[in-house]
C-alpha cells in the first residue's frame, strides 16, 4: 500500500508540476489574450470553491477517500487529453481548462489524508511520505522544461494526460489493498462541514497556512510569463522551478525533527515570516542565480507549512472529517485566497511597474499576524501541550 501511495503522489504532482509553469504560455498559444490570462486564471482558482466541498462531503462519509479518487483522475485524464483535440474553438478550450482546474484540487486533500492514515500519531511522519509528491513534482516541471523545449507545448500537455492516467491506475490499486479504516468520532450524525466548524483550534492554523501557500499566487500564474518578457529561457524558468521543489524535498524530509522542537503553531509562524523575506528578495534581484537561491524559501512557504498544517489537522481534527480539513485549507489557499493574491499582482505590476511578487509579502505578513494572535491567545500552548503528550 505504500508503494502504491509513493506511486499516486509521484505522479499526481508530475502532472501538475508539468501543467501549472505551462499552462498560461500554452494558453498564449492558443491565442488566448495576456489580458483575458488574469482572469481566468482567476476563475480557475475560484472553480475549486464549488468542487471541494462535494468532494470532501463524499469522502469523509464514505470512509474511502481513494474510490472518490479513482473516478475524479479518470475525468480528468480525459479533460486533459481533449484539449489535444486540434481546431478547438477557444471557449471550449477555456471551460475544458477551467473543469480541470475545478477537479485536480481536489485530488489532494485525498492523497493528503491517505499519508496522515500511516503517518503515526500527530502526523509525525507526514512530511516523510509527503515529499515523494515534490519529488514528482520536481520531475514533472523539470521533464516539461525539455519537453517544451525539444518538442512545444502541446507535447507537455500529452505528458499531464499521460501522468494524470497512472496516477488513475495508482488509485485503482490502492483499492486492492486494505487501508485502516479510520476512526468515527462521537458526533454521529452530523455532516463533516458541521464537525470541522465545531473545531475552533484548526480555524487560526488553517487560515494562516492557507494564506501562506497562496502566496505562490505570482510564481503558479503570470510569473513565468514576466520572466519571460524578460528574455528567460524556457529551461532556464523550468530550472528556477525545479529548485524550488527540491527545497520542498528538503524541508520534507527535515520536517519530522522540526516538528519535535516547535508546535504546529510557531512553526508557521517562521513559515509565514520567511516566505515574506523569500518574496521580498524575487522582487528586488530578478536575477536567474538569484531567483534560483530564493527558491530555497520553499522549504518554508511549502514543506514546513505543510508538515505544521498536518500535524494540527491530525491534533484538533476527527478522522471522519480531515478530508474535510484539508479540503478547506486548499479551498481557501488555491480558491478565493489565491485568486485575490493573484488579482493583486497583476494589480502592482499594472499600476507600478514592479514585480507581482510585491504583492505577495503582506499576505504572509498577514499569515502571520493572524498565527501571532493565536499564540497570544495561547493557542501554542495547547499545540505544546500535544506535542508532549
Amino acid at each position: 500500500m505504500r508503494l502504491n501511495l509513493s506511486l499516486l503522489l509521484i505522479t499526481l504532482y508530475a502532472g501538475q508540476g508539468a501543467w501549472i509553469p505551462y499552462v498560461g504560455l500554452w494558453l498564449t498559444e492558443q491565442g488566448i489574450s495576456a489580458v483575458s490570462l488574469s482572469l481566468l486564471f482567476s476563475v480557475m482558482l475560484l472553480s475549486k470553491v464549488v468542487s471541494s466541498p462535494i468532494v470532501a462531503h463524499l469522502c469523509d462519509t464514505s470512509g474511502r477517500p481513494e474510490r472518490v479518487g479513482t473516478v475524479l483522475s479518470l475525468g480528468l485524464a480525459a479533460c486533459y487529453a481533449t484539449l489535444l483535440v486540434p481546431g478547438l474553438p477557444a471557449p471550449v478550450i477555456v471551460a475544458l481548462v477551467i473543469l480541470a482546474s475545478a477537479i485536480a484540487p481536489t485530488l489532494f486533500p485525498i492523497a493528503d489524508r491517505l499519508i496522515l492514515r500511516i503517518s503515526g500519531p500527530g502526523g509525525s511522519n507526514f512530511g516523510r511520505h509527503r515529499l515523494w509528491g515534490s519529488v514528482g513534482f520536481a520531475s514533472g516541471t523539470l521533464i516539461a522544461g525539455q519537453i517544451a523545449t525539444l518538442g512545444g507545448l502541446d507535447w507537455v500537455i500529452a505528458s499531464v494526460a499521460c501522468l494524470t492516467v497512472a496516477a488513475f491506475l495508482a488509485l485503482v490499486a490502492l483499492q486492492w489493498h486494505s487501508l485502516p479504516t479510520p476512526a468515527i468520532n462521537d458526533k454521529r450524525g452530523q455532516a463533516p462541514w458541521r464537525v470541522l466548524l465545531g473545531c475552533c483550534a484548526i480555524w487560526p492554523p488553517l487560515i494562516a497556512a492557507a494564506l501562506i501557500f497562496a502566496s505562490n499566487a505570482h510564481l503558479y500564474t503570470l510569473a513565468p510569463l514576466e520572466w519571460s518578457d524578460a528574455q528567460m529561457t524556457l529551461r532556464s524558468i523550468s530550472l528556477i522551478w525545479a529548485a524550488g521543489i527540491a527545497a520542498e524535498v528538503l524541508g520534507f524530509l527535515i520536517g519530522a525533527p522540526i516538528l519535535r522542537k516547535f508546535a504546529p503553531s510557531p512553526l508557521l509562524l517562521i513559515a509565514a515570516l520567511l516566505s515574506a523575506v523569500r518574496w521580498l528578495i524575487m522582487a528586488l534581484w530578478p536575477d536567474p542565480a538569484i531567483l534560483l537561491l530564493a527558491q530555497l524559501g520553499q522549504v518554508a512557504t511549502v514543506a514546513l507549512t505543510s508538515i505544521a498544517f498536518a500535524a494540527a489537522v491530525s491534533r484538533h481534527v476527527p478522522q471522519d472529517a480531515q478530508v474535510s480539513a484539508f479540503a478547506m485549507f486548499t479551498l481557501l489557499a488555491m480558491g478565493p485566497f489565491i485568486s485575490l493574491a493573484t488579482l493583486a499582482s497583476s494589480l502592482v505590476t499594472v499600476s507600478f511597474a514592479v514585480s507581482g511578487f510585491v504583492a505577495m509579502i503582506p499576505v504572509c505578513l498577514l499569515a502571520a499576524g493572524i498565527t501571532g494572535i493565536d499564540l497570544a491567545k495561547g493557542g501554542g500552548n495547547s499545540d505544546h501541550q500535544n506535542v508532549r503528550n
